[in-house]
């Protein structure tokens, strides 16, 4: 919801982050604020646990593929083998990928 928001009122989105997902927010979002188009291009950054009990890496599946048929175009799936955590070397490989451009 906070992206889309922030992207109306003129900030520019380097890349949004996910982790332990399982319910897909952002085309709620998307479709409540209109940010225009370019902001399908976005990167999303996705990362599971693939033994996550809250967000299986079915459910986080599920949330990527209800964004692509938003019409999300850059979303990286990463999965890493622990639960329900945000892991530092997920946030600092979704950084790097940010800063590249995707």
């Amino acid at each position: 919801y906070l992206a889309p928001l922030l992207a109306v009122a003129g900030y520019r989105i380097a890349g949004i982050f996910l982790e332990g997902i399982n319910e897909e927010r952002i085309t709620e979002g998307y479709r409540r604020f209109q940010p225009g188009s370019s902001f399908l291009r976005t990167p999303i950054f996705l990362s599971s646990g693939l033994s996550d009990p809250i967000a299986t890496i079915e459910q986080q599946t599920a949330v990527k593929n209800a964004m692509q048929r938003t019409g999300f175009t850059n979303i990286r799936h990463e999965t890493f083998p622990d639960g329900h955590v945000v892991l530092p070397t997920q946030v600092q490989k979704a950084l790097r990928w940010f800063r590249k451009g995707s």
